[in-house]
């Protein structure tokens, strides 16, 4: 049995096998053919003695339905080769029905397999083109036929009534090899079924299990989400009220009007603590203003602007010292010493511009370290220069003091000191930076305007460089007039 099923499923090739539909009609059609070629070779030792016109058409016969399953194998065009098969078998048939006994041939037994057949291999609409040609065809040859028993039929029929159940016989044989052939692919596809549904429910519980899995995860991450919610709005809350701290040593603005009338301050962190701050001082009749941009910006330049105005509170106003230039030289000790920089190679540290200037006196002084500040007078523009020494950090030249820069303060004098942030900020193409020279130019424009109107020009003109793009870092502008 498994030698002729696997005989049977090597004449079909494996692009058919793998489509249940299709292997079901082509193992029928090849059961039908080895069937039908076994009956053949029957027939050709019967007819071999009584009739050579049957022996020779039988041999044909039997060279077409082996070329036709070998055919099967090697094309696999199961409904081509279907409707050849059941045009030259229904030839055949026919032919031997009006050589044999016409309508009482037994040969239309096997003229009603055509149909079933055609339906069995090669689907609905193929048998129904078949069941309609075997009904025309015997409609022509009852009226053809009916009444004439040609030649030798009638001694045939008469004298040998074996004849009869010669030819039913194998009909009936037929018949059952193929039911039994079908219950069989029936049980088979039960089995592939009821297989493929056990491999539907394994996959059905492994995915369940996974569906499960992922719900264990999503719950971890939920609660993950709010762990970090948690952990955020506390950060977040613990940024404001360092934000508040670090506001309160920041000048308040009363302090700023009374010790500098005419002024403004641009004053934008990138995080909510900044690393850039500013100061003013009255010490006697000396005013000194301080802007410094701090290394690194949010807590870490927090922390260092928070060292910084401690440090610088306690030179200027316990020490007295209001020299910018030794101002810069104690506030680098300092800041050496409380980062102790000589023993590591911590870069903290800070850019910074002082100015000073007396009260009745028109000479102001400035002093700075990898910092400069920007004087204009009757729209003509110039730059205070500083030292390109910063204040902390790692440094291999030996500072013995700080360069001193002494101007004389005239009428329309504006002075503009400003961190690095503003220059160093990208637009929104992501490749061009603001620039010291676009920075000049809306200086130029803007330095005869109020201050009011002059801070809200610098916000705007920041605002639009911008756009979508991220800030990089803080920003500070200071801008004094001065007379």
């Amino acid at each position: 049995m498994f030698r002729v099923r696997a005989l049977v499923n090597w004449f079909i090739p494996e692009f058919l096998q793998q489509d249940r539909r299709m292997s079901r009609r082509a193992r029928s059609f090849i059961i039908s053919g080895m069937f039908l070629s076994v009956l053949l070779i029957f027939y050709i030792s019967y007819y071999a003695i009584i009739s050579q016109w049957q022996f020779i058409l039988f041999i044909v016969a039997e060279v077409v339905m082996l070329g036709l399953m070998f055919l099967l194998r090697y094309t696999g065009r199961l409904i081509a080769l279907t409707n050849l098969a059941l045009a030259f078998f229904s030839f055949l048939l026919w032919f031997q029905t009006f050589k044999v006994g016409g309508i009482y041939s037994p040969h239309l037994f096997w003229v009603s397999v055509i149909p079933p057949m055609a339906f069995l291999f090669a689907g609905k609409k193929t048998g129904l083109l078949w069941s309609l040609i075997t009904m025309l065809l015997t409609v022509v040859v009852f009226f053809i036929n009916g009444d004439l028993l040609v030649g030798e039929t009638i001694s045939l029929l008469s004298l040998n009534s074996l004849y009869y159940l010669k030819a039913i016989l194998p009909f009936f044989i037929y018949l059952t090899i193929i039911i039994l052939s079908y219950e069989d692919d029936k049980i088979r596809d039960i089995s592939f079924l009821e297989e493929a549904n056990k491999k539907i429910e394994l996959q059905h519980g492994t995915l369940n299990e996974q569906f499960q899995e992922i719900e264990r995860q999503k719950k971890n991450i939920e609660f993950k989400n709010i762990e970090l919610d948690i952990i955020n709005s506390d950060l977040t809350a613990s940024l404001y009220y360092a934000k508040y701290i670090q506001n309160l040593i920041l000048p308040t603005k009363g302090e700023m009007e009374l010790l500098l009338p005419d002024h403004f301050v641009v004053y934008m962190p990138k995080d909510i603590v900044s690393g850039d701050f500013y100061k003013v001082f009255r010490v006697d009749d000396i005013i000194v203003l301080v802007a410094a941009d701090c290394t690194g910006h949010g807590v870490p330049g927090a922390f260092m602007s928070m060292l910084g105005t401690v440090l610088l509170n306690h030179i200027v106003l316990d020490q007295k010292i209001t020299d910018p230039k030794l101002i810069l030289k104690v506030l680098n000790k300092e800041i050496r010493l409380a980062l102790n920089q000589e023993n590591n190679n911590t870069r903290d540290g800070m850019d910074i511009s002082i100015v000073a200037f007396k009260n009745g006196t028109d000479i102001m002084t400035y002093s700075g370290a990898m910092s400069s500040a920007l004087l204009v007078h009757d729209g003509e523009l110039s730059y205070l220069k500083g030292d390109r020494i910063p204040i902390g950090g790692k440094t291999n030249r030996i500072i013995e003091d700080f360069t001193l820069v002494e101007c004389q303060i005239q009428k329309n004098t504006m002075l503009y000191l400003f961190s690095d942030g503003i220059v160093d900020q990208f637009g929104e193409d992501g490749s061009t930076k603001f620039g010291k020279k676009r920075f000049q130019s809306i200086i130029s424009e803007i330095c005869s305007l109020n201050m009011p109107d002059q801070k809200a020009m610098i916000e705007k003109q920041i605002k639009d460089w911008q756009g979508e793009y991220q800030q990089l870092d803080d920003i500070m502008v200071l801008g004094i007039r001065l007379a």
